[in-house]
């Protein structure tokens, strides 16, 4: 049992984005009993005790997604991972990056976080305003890692809505870090979101409006 709740907590982590600029998209939070995460694309929730440490976790009270999680059942969709999978080996190819992080000392504070802003014999020091008080620079890039993989701008139709496959890829990873084996859809309403069931985990995937030039890699 404790497994799976660390299992659940690291799926949930592994959803959110810590670039963006919300915060309940930087890490898992909660919403009375249920725990959530959210990329702005994906949203997945669970109930709070399944998750290890989930009393450590932001409250959102002011947050309401009952208009995002569809409640009707429409039939269910079954994917196996292994054939989505198969067919992601077989779409269009491209070249894949990895991120290079990098960090280095403050040249204008010299890692030591304040500057001293003097007037005549009058001094005080502030925050670096270069590093912001961090001592540091990160800077990031994306360098060739010499591997490929699925056009991250391919499709995946699934019912009636079209998916990016970056999109897909996130859901394939949330499952099996869970260790389940495949996509089950169980709602997909006229507008909105669809909503995908993985174990104890509900996940609305948005769906995108497909241009006429673009590939879809598989159909279910």
């Amino acid at each position: 049992m404790k497994k799976m709740k660390v299992l659940y907590a690291e799926a949930l982590e592994s959803i959110c984005n810590t670039e963006d600029v919300r915060a309940f998209a930087k890490a898992p939070f909660l919403i009375g009993d249920l725990a959530y995460a959210t990329d702005g694309f994906l949203l997945a929730r669970i109930k709070a005790d399944k998750v290890i440490d989930s009393k450590e976790f932001r409250s959102e009270e002011d947050l309401d997604f009952s208009k995002v999680i569809p409640t009707e059942e429409t039939g269910t969709i079954r994917i196996p991972l292994e054939d989505i999978k198969e067919a992601f080996k077989l779409g269009p190819q491209v070249e894949l990056y990895d991120t290079k992080v990098t960090k280095e000392e403050c040249e204008t504070c010299e890692g030591k976080k304040k500057v001293t802003w003097q007037y005549d014999d009058y001094l005080e020091d502030f925050d670096c305003p270069v590093c912001k008080g961090v001592g540091s620079i990160t800077t990031t890039e994306q360098v060739k890692n010499g591997k490929t993989g699925i056009d991250r701008t391919a499709y995946v139709l699934i019912g009636k809505s079209y998916f990016f496959t970056n999109l897909i890829l996130k859901l394939i990873d949330v499952i099996e870090k869970v260790g389940g084996d495949e996509i089950k859809l169980i709602s997909q309403p006229e507008l909105g979101g669809s909503l995908f069931h993985v174990k104890d985990l509900d996940i609305v995937l948005m769906p995108c409006i497909r241009p006429s030039d673009g590939e879809i890699v598989a159909t279910y």
